[in-house]
Parts: structure tokens; C-alpha cells; sequence
């Protein structure tokens, strides 16, 4: 599901003004959010690119 997302991408409104990464973001505006993209950032997931769901399991058990 994390490399392959069914829905790759998610719309959202922002209900709030907000900055994201430093870009203001007027209530109102609409938000794609890249799933697929996400799921692939190297400062995120160490070799994001591989299938290791291991990687999850002290998150499974509650263990952060």
C-alpha cells in the first residue's frame, strides 16, 4: 500500500490559513496531496524504494 497507493493522490481544502515548507496556503485552497511521491521521500523512509514492512513493526506494537 505505501509503494503502491490506491489512490495516489488526495485532494484537500484548507479550512485555516496556514504556510506549508514555507508557502503561505489561504483558507480555502485546494491541497494535492502526491501519495505516491510521499511514500518514495528518502528523508522520510531509509531506501524508500524497497519492500521491507519490517520497517513498521515496532510502530505495529505501539513501540516508538
Amino acid at each position: 500500500m505505501r509503494l503502491k497507493p490506491v489512490g495516489p493522490v488526495v485532494l484537500r481544502r484548507a479550512i485555516d490559513d496556514d504556510v506549508i515548507e514555507g508557502i503561505p496556503v489561504p483558507a480555502g485552497t485546494q491541497v494535492i496531496l502526491n501519495l505516491a511521491r510521499i511514500h518514495r521521500r528518502p528523508a522520510s523512509f531509509e531506501r524508500p524504494n524497497s519492500f521491507r514492512p519490517e520497517r513498521f513493526l515496532d510502530k505495529v506494537n505501539n513501540v516508538y
